[in-house]
């Protein structure tokens, strides 16, 4: 994919068209950009800053893997401490979803995955995230409007997404006109 820019009427850069690598391309007055951490209308291509949290919220990886859980389903999340950072265990159907965060300047990735493993001896593959804690300058910037991780993400309160990217979407709702005259 290939995002070409253009200066719009009042100067400021905005998305011309989306480019694929199958050749076609996709051309719009607004776009919403929800390509998660990577940004890619908001950040990337119209260079939105991105202003950072790290300076009150350090932590920026975790190690997320899935943990059977036997066929015994508990009716709720489970937040725990961790030696280095705390832990989410979310239920689902076939195993618990769980993801250790901590902040990579204290603890090393490697010792991070030998406590997750210690403390769930049957975790599966795992795999890391590497994220960041912040916000982009804007959350509208010419033609394109950023909704969830696209915009920001706040660690440790990334449980509340579904609900902002909801909320966000009716805030967007809310200043598009219904009707063309």
């Amino acid at each position: 994919m290939h995002l070409e820019t253009r200066d719009s009427s009042d100067g400021t850069r905005e998305i011309a068209a989306v480019h694929f690598a199958c050749g076609s391309q996709f051309m719009s007055d607004l776009y919403i950009d929800c390509t998660g951490f990577q940004s890619l209308l908001l950040g990337e291509a119209l260079e939105s800053k991105f202003i950072s949290y790290d300076k009150s919220l350090f932590t920026d990886h975790a190690v997320v893997a899935d943990v059977p859980h036997g066929g015994r389903l508990q009716p709720y999340t489970r937040a725990e401490t961790m030696d280095n950072g705390w832990c989410w265990a979310i239920p689902q159907m076939e195993a618990d979803h769980r993801g250790y965060v901590f902040c990579s300047s204290f603890c090393k990735v490697e010792d991070a995955i030998e406590e997750m493993r210690r403390k769930n001896p049957q975790m599966l593959e795992h795999r890391i995230v590497k994220f960041r804690s912040g916000r982009h300058e804007e959350c509208w910037r010419g033609n394109v409007v950023a909704i969830g991780n696209s915009y920001a993400f706040v660690e440790p309160l990334e449980s509340t997404a579904l609900h902002m990217i909801i909320t966000e979407i009716m805030l967007l709702l809310a200043v598009l006109p219904d009707r063309q005259d």
